[in-house]
């Protein structure tokens, strides 16, 4: 593999990485490392190999991951090792709130999701309404019950979540030199203008993003490029304009595969040529503890109380359907009826919670998030293993035998829920969504 790089580009990393300038660039005739991020204990049932400075990252050899099962239970999601390094480098404890600023596609919710805990709470945003939905996708695939995807800009985020976070991100858009290889048209599409640009944005969306952390909560700012303008410039701004927050060290596992920022030690970059991954750039701050940490939003909530008789049918269905159901925060968004722990805006909101379903002719229709959050609690379950040929009859949308009571049951992979079937006679009709089913099987 041979990536053509700009030449403004390459003479201004000869001058930033001097030395170790010919192993940066030999990195670019390799093939890029394939990695994941394990959010659940199962049994791969494919060559992988655990990244040691990574908790919970695996580099691995598997032709169309997308289509493995154990993708779709949501045991895994693919993502760069570099990139993965950026949320690993929080202090997380249970129960945390926080915000991943500029999130889409997942990768860095994904890992928040997975280690605050069940106790915690994400509000995940993405500003573009079509990035939206691929991001709702992964919240749904992965099955995390306690994330509200948003898409509102950052001002408006800053306006309904003043003083609140324990945890913001933001994975900044950025002038992308550390796509070059990963995306074919990345080096054409670069400009020597390019940084300058990308700059003044990250600090417009750091500067509303600020003001969303909690007195000592952590603000983790990250980029995929080595501008030094993108990276050390932007925090040496920010940390002007909010002197009430304190660039952290990164732990040890990270510094010896990283190399230090520019004149500024604590912030660390992470080249293709020192550890696997394309390239990050990530700085850890935390905000001193002066103030109070706001309880709720600075919004008028726009979750709906469910009619009476809509409420009626759907917890006929739950009682008859899952084992536990009385602690789930039933309410009403939009047509759809939801099980959401938090406030959620009446705009730019596009999921305040797990969506259960809809009601239809005094008649309950599940979701299909319903079935990945909340698989765990069902009455019947069609426990499946790798080995059973149910599982890919199953993704492709066929009806499977299943040996259980009629009514609605979950299938499982490794306890891991896939999606949800209609029992009867011995029969499950498939209610895996079209748009994800596996085609040619």
């Amino acid at each position: 593999m041979s990536v053509v790089l700009p030449q403004e580009f390459l003479i201004r990393m000869e001058a930033l990485l001097g030395a170790e300038y010919p192993a940066f660039l030999a990195e670019y005739e390799k093939t890029p490392t394939r990695a994941l991020y394990k959010a659940a204990e199962v049994p791969f049932d494919f060559a992988a190999e655990e990244i040691s400075h990574l908790p919970g990252g695996y580099t691995f050899d598997l032709e169309k991951p997308g289509n493995h099962p154990l993708h779709h239970a949501g045991a895994f999601y693919v993502q760069d090792p570099s990139a993965m390094a950026t949320v690993s480098a929080v202090p997380f404890r249970e129960g945390m709130r926080c915000l991943d600023l500029c999130a889409s596609p997942g990768g860095k919710t994904v890992q928040i999701a997975h280690r605050m805990g069940k106790e915690g709470f994400l509000v995940s945003n993405e500003i573009n309404p079509s990035r939206c939905k691929v991001l709702y996708s992964n919240v749904e695939r992965m099955g995390f019950p306690n994330v509200q995807v948003t898409n509102a800009d950052p001002k408006r985020m800053a306006s309904w979540y003043p003083d609140f976070f324990d945890l913001v991100t933001v994975d900044a858009p950025c002038s992308g030199e550390g796509m070059f290889r990963k995306y074919e048209n990345a080096p054409s599409e670069w400009s020597a203008n390019a940084p300058a640009f990308c700059a003044e944005r990250q600090r417009e969306i750091l500067h509303y993003a600020a003001q969303t952390v909690a007195p000592g909560g952590y603000l983790l700012y990250a980029t995929c490029t080595f501008s030094v303008e993108e990276n050390e410039g932007t925090v040496e701004w920010f940390l002007e304009e909010f002197p009430g927050f304190t660039l952290l060290e990164l732990p040890e596992r990270l510094q010896k595969v990283s190399s230090p920022g520019v004149n500024m030690p604590y912030a660390r970059r992470f080249y293709p040529h020192k550890a696997a991954g394309e390239g990050q750039f990530v700085a850890l701050l935390q905000r001193d503890g002066e103030g109070v940490r706001r309880d709720t939003p600075a919004f008028t909530d726009g979750r709906e109380h469910i009619p009476f008789e809509e409420l009626r049918v759907l917890e006929e269905f739950l009682e008859g359907t899952l084992e536990k159901c009385g602690d789930l925060n039933l309410c009403k968004y939009g047509k759809y009826l939801f099980s959401a722990t938090m406030p959620a805006a009446k705009e730019n909101t596009f999921s305040p919670g797990v969506t259960l379903g809809t009601v239809e002719k005094r008649r309950f229709v599940p979701h299909h998030q319903l079935f990945k959050c909340f698989g765990s609690r069902f009455l019947r379950k069609l426990a499946l293993t790798s080995d059973d040929k149910r599982v890919m009859q199953y993704l492709s949308g066929a009806e499977i035998d299943c040996e259980l009571e009629d009514g609605w049951a979950v299938v499982t992979l490794h306890g891991l829920p896939l999606g949800g079937i209609k029992v009867s006679c011995g029969r499950g009709k498939n209610h895996y969504p079209k748009g994800l089913r596996v085609n040619g099987l």
